[in-house]
């Protein structure tokens, strides 16, 4: 008999824990998707894009987007702050904490200012990455060696349409970029509004992924017995050739560079 009562305790608290964990992933679910609907809601309200509203906030450029299609499961709390402002709108609004998208905003919530960033020079643009092979990052973390870098855009393009990185290594020294420089890239997608399209012999800054990490490096673009190759232009003849495919993308055409340390 008490084996029984035992066996019937047991079989309700069971139950009871099943029913517990249900209830929490259903709650951490439910937070996941209002943090990423009430992204994209503010990302239509202020005009950004993914990729522009990471860059402004001082995140890695795919911060956003890789919360958009579900690759992030969600904001960690340090990066509210950041965030928020670019948004225009509150860090408590954009993890369901309150309704109003901005307590402050009179006569409703306003898009804010985007603040420069301290040590930004006026006509400046970010340093947004480090250009170093082997150097893997996550995607869900500021990438270090950055710091407060900027660098002087190209005047040919608009400002909004580069970003700066830091070289490490030697892997662009025979191509004119030793280690520990600066350099301005215009992305690909937008250089492309303005008649510039990526071109055979073009220096460029490739992104590789692996394993939910990434990387970036310096290559020539060729064109090599009929296929597509990223060629080093490193001392180091050892670093392999990449290719174009889903996991290996040109992100931005080099535009100009600068020895700095």
């Amino acid at each position: 008999m008490e084996s029984e009562k035992w066996d019937g305790f047991r079989s309700k608290v069971g139950i009871y824990v099943q029913k517990l964990l249900t209830f929490r992933g259903f709650m951490v679910g439910s937070m996941e998707n209002i943090q990423r609907q009430r992204v994209r809601e503010r990302l239509d309200a202020t005009g950004l894009n993914a990729f522009e509203a990471a860059r402004r906030a001082g995140l890695h450029r795919s911060f956003l987007h890789d919360l958009l299609i579900g690759k992030k499961r969600s904001i960690r709390e340090k990066y509210l702050p950041q965030l928020a402002p670019v948004l225009g709108c509150d860090p408590e609004y954009l993890v369901g904490r309150q309704s109003e998208v901005s307590r402050n905003a009179a006569g409703g919530a306003q898009p804010a200012a985007i603040p420069t960033p301290v040590g930004m020079e006026t006509g400046s643009i970010p340093v947004i990455g480090r250009c170093e092979p082997g150097s893997w990052h996550d995607p869900a973390y500021p990438v270090p060696g950055v710091g407060k870098l900027t660098i002087e855009p190209d005047p040919r393009y608009p400002s909004t349409a580069q970003v700066g990185f830091v070289v490490y290594g030697d892997d662009a020294a025979t191509i004119g970029i030793p280690d520990e420089s600066l350099i301005c890239i215009g992305l690909v997608d937008e250089l492309k509004k303005y008649g510039r399209n990526l071109t055979i012999g073009d220096t460029v800054v490739v992104k590789n992924e692996r394993n939910g990490t990434f990387e970036h490096t310096i290559r020539k673009y060729i064109l090599e017995k009929g296929e597509y190759i990223f060629r080093s232009g490193g001392n180091n003849q050892g670093i392999p050739d990449t290719f174009p495919s889903e996991n290996t993308v040109v992100i931005g055409i080099m535009l100009t560079s600068k020895k700095v340390f």
